[in-house]
């Protein structure tokens, strides 16, 4: 059975990004047409990971967020990020999990060019 309201999508896997990035994602809460469910509260379970609402909902009307993963160690990281919700303002809450996971690269370094002499002209 499917609940009457879901995440879309219910796991963002960033890959493999560089520590020190900050990556991007889109969640839009998918609801069934004519209802009313509003976003009750949003927790992470990890500091490095953030929800803020869209500037505007997707064109359906539905609620969408966007979550920002701060990649701040090498290796595979997972945590999940839940939305809390409730059916016309009063309804009991409806926990809705997204995961989140990525894969922090090592930092791109610049090339060190203090031992490099230029042209002269």
């Amino acid at each position: 059975m499917q609940p009457e309201v879901r995440p879309l999508p219910a796991r963002i896997w960033f890959s493999s990004q560089p520590v020190g990035t900050i990556a991007t994602a889109t969640v839009i809460l998918q609801v069934p047409a004519g209802e009313q469910w509003v976003v009750d509260h949003i927790t992470t379970e990890s500091p490095g990971v953030t929800v803020v609402g869209a500037e505007s909902s997707d064109l359906a009307g539905r609620p969408t967020f966007v979550v920002k993963q701060r990649v701040d160690q090498e290796g595979d990281h997972e945590s999940t990020v839940r939305f809390v919700v409730r059916k016309d303002k009063s309804g009991p809450p409806v926990d809705l999990v997204v995961r989140v996971a990525y894969h922090g690269a090592p930092a791109q370094q610049a090339p060190d060019r203090s031992g490099v002499r230029g042209h002269r002209r």
